[in-house]
């Protein structure tokens, strides 16, 4: 349990916490808690990678927490959604995207660099295709913060 915890400390760590501040007027129309799925709230947040992450009660934001990388996809996607998060290159390459080249990922349009990353994409089950945008391919594809 020690283990555990410390690597989850290391991993909001890696994400440099401690320099953003919680923005009370972010609008979660639509936006979920990463971990539970539930309706996110503003009285539940935490920094997270310089940005905010959302939870719809204090017990996800200690599993979130404790298991940071179980949620990591997940917490990736809502910052994209709250607008806190850009992209700027396509997850997959890492190369410029093509704005006539998208794919349709966790409810929003990703754009790709080609027809073969958006075919490769939607090859994919809707968790696989997630986890490879949001999950290995943000921070190829994302910056956090203005562009």
């Amino acid at each position: 349990m020690k283990i555990r915890l410390a690597l989850a400390t290391l991993g909001l760590l890696a994400c440099g916490l401690g320099g953003a501040a919680i923005a009370d007027d972010v609008d979660l129309e639509g936006v979920v808690c990463p971990v539970s799925g539930r309706a996110a709230s503003l009285e539940h947040s935490m920094e997270y990678c310089e940005a905010t992450i959302y939870f719809c009660c204090p017990n996800c934001e200690a599993r979130f927490t404790e298991n940071t990388d179980d949620f990591a996809a997940k917490a990736n996607h809502q910052l994209v959604q709250t607008g806190q998060a850009h992209q700027v290159k396509c997850p997959l390459s890492g190369r410029e995207y093509k704005a006539e080249q998208t794919a349709d990922v966790g409810g929003m349009s990703i754009n790709m660099c080609c027809s073969g990353c958006v075919r490769r994409t939607n090859d994919l089950d809707d968790d696989a295709a997630f986890a490879l945008v949001f999950g290995e391919g943000f921070e190829k594809g994302f910056v956090i913060g203005d562009e």
